[in-house]
């Protein structure tokens, strides 16, 4: 099934691209799309452990499944204060 991946801010330097369209096998997990996209960038391999996810502009926990046509973002955590 084919996604679309959202880097943002470090993490889309360390990808080397702002998006990309990937074709996954159903029934992937967000976790399993991070390993995925970390032997696709070896850049992202530093970041992935602490990244934060969204599905369709929704945060989402590792275990949230992907589905045909999903958004995922992938964005480093914010601070503020």
């Amino acid at each position: 099934m084919l996604i679309t991946v959202l880097y943002f801010a470090q993490i889309r330097l360390a990808a080397g691209c702002a998006s990309e369209n990937l074709e996954v096998p159903p029934g992937t997990s967000v976790a399993a799309l991070l390993v995925l996209l970390s032997a696709r960038h070896a850049g992202l391999q530093d970041h992935l452990r602490v990244v934060l996810c969204s599905r369709n502009e929704v945060w989402v926990p590792r275990s949230a499944q992907v589905s045909a046509g999903d958004r995922i973002g992938v964005m480093p955590p914010v601070g503020g204060g």
